[in-house]
């Protein structure tokens, strides 16, 4: 089997993808792009869009978001992978396009990258996995730190699902839940957690034809929700800790 992963730079992407990459050592031929998950045009895009759809308060508010999530201690995470090819931008680098193609992998797995455009999708012509640290479709998007603003900790974890032209609409493949009540888990590492989890249920999908479905999705409306604004996510950090104590 012939597995190419798309990770980003982020601590969760690298967690996932050292998992991942030793969970298949032994059973694929690994080809990993490595996307730099934050540059300065891709910051500025992300604004820009934000301010168009949600005007320039709530962007304002989601910039001290980004800079509060900065700010956070967190372990680093070297990546224990070798990186076969280097990116900025996977949708528009066609080096990038044709070395996975060249790769001809059976499956594709997306970790913390950039949303692959239909263009793109197209052009792979190959199934595509995503690990979204979240439980869609009721948190698609920025997933679990939403659950966590509307204090539902009954759908916190992880989900993998084909990718389609949506975000994060494509078939959930598995689900697991997480309970956030575990000492090992903070309001920061959360994510990262959940993504490694995920990187075992990849495994057992592609390795195993395994699915496994923990929250039963039927009944969950979907909704998309974007990166946070400072303020909500004081108030699901606040939530976070609250729940610990219950």
């Amino acid at each position: 089997m012939r597995v190419a992963i798309i990770t980003g730079t982020g601590e969760a992407s690298i967690k996932s993808c050292n998992r991942l990459v030793e969970l298949l050592k032994d059973e694929a031929d690994t080809f990993i792009v490595q996307e730099k998950s934050l540059t300065m045009k891709k910051i500025c895009h992300i604004i820009l869009k934000r301010i168009k759809s949600k005007g320039f308060i709530n962007a304002l508010g989601m910039i001290f978001g980004y800079l509060f999530g900065m700010l956070q201690p967190s372990k680093k995470i070297d990546p224990t992978y070798t990186i076969n090819y280097k990116t900025t931008a996977i949708n528009k680098d066609v080096c990038a396009e044709t070395k996975i193609c060249e790769f001809t992998a059976d499956y594709i797995v997306t970790i913390g990258c950039s949303l692959l455009k239909k263009t793109l999708l197209n052009k792979l012509n190959t199934p595509i996995i995503n690990i979204h640290p979240g439980i869609n479709p009721r948190y698609r998007g920025a997933g679990n730190v939403w659950a966590c603003f509307d204090n539902d900790f009954s759908t916190t974890g992880v989900t993998i699902h084909k990718i389609d032209a949506g975000i994060d609409t494509g078939e959930i493949i598995s689900n697991r839940f997480i309970d956030f009540k575990q000492a090992r888990i903070n309001f920061v590492n959360m994510n990262a957690i959940c993504m490694e989890e995920g990187s075992y249920l990849v495994y057992d999908f592609l390795c195993q034809n395994k699915k496994s479905i923990d929250i039963d999705v039927t009944k969950l409306q979907s909704n998309f929700r974007g990166f946070p604004t400072f303020f909500e996510i004081l108030k699901a950090k606040n939530n976070f800790q609250k729940n610990k104590l219950v």
